[in-house]
């Protein structure tokens, strides 16, 4: 063969096997990373605006006394979560994980408002982290009960 002549390389099955395996691991890492807040920081877990179906529901979760005092409910069908720190006062957070963007759908064993996505807690009252990875807890939003009328503020 003339040495201007490229040279043609087969490559062995064993060769083939090495760079699949290599391109699998390479996506599953990319994959955990990018489910683990591949974000440049902690998602907002604030309000901005609420529908008037989440604020009716929560008024008459007000209204009707269904949060007992010291607890809270997850109300998922319209991405709230409400508290009863005391007696005759409330806060409504929203159900989103400030670590990944993912729903808060129910309490933990523990008694913490839970994201199963990556297992963050929060204090069921205060909104605050309990148990990582979050690093930032629930934004408050204030509900002011004045005789019939409730607010969120």
């Amino acid at each position: 063969m003339p040495a201007d002549q490229p040279v043609s390389v087969i490559p062995t099955r064993r060769d083939v096997l090495r760079v699949g395996a290599t391109v699998t691991i390479a996506g599953a890492v990319v994959t955990v990373l990018a489910g683990c807040g591949g974000k440049a920081g902690p998602v907002s877990g604030g309000l901005t605006s609420l529908s008037e179906k989440a604020s009716t529901t929560i008024a008459d979760a007000v209204t009707n006394e269904e949060v007992p005092v010291g607890q809270a409910k997850v109300f998922s069908d319209v991405g709230m979560v409400l508290s009863r720190p005391e007696q005759g006062r409330y806060l409504a957070f929203s159900d989103v994980c400030t670590h990944g963007g993912a729903k808060i759908t129910r309490i933990s064993t523990r008694g913490n408002l839970l994201c199963t996505a990556h297992g963050s807690e929060f204090d069921k009252v205060t909104g605050d982290v309990k148990v990582g990875p979050a690093n930032k807890g629930l934004t408050p939003r204030t509900v002011t009960v004045d005789g019939p009328s409730v607010t969120l503020t």
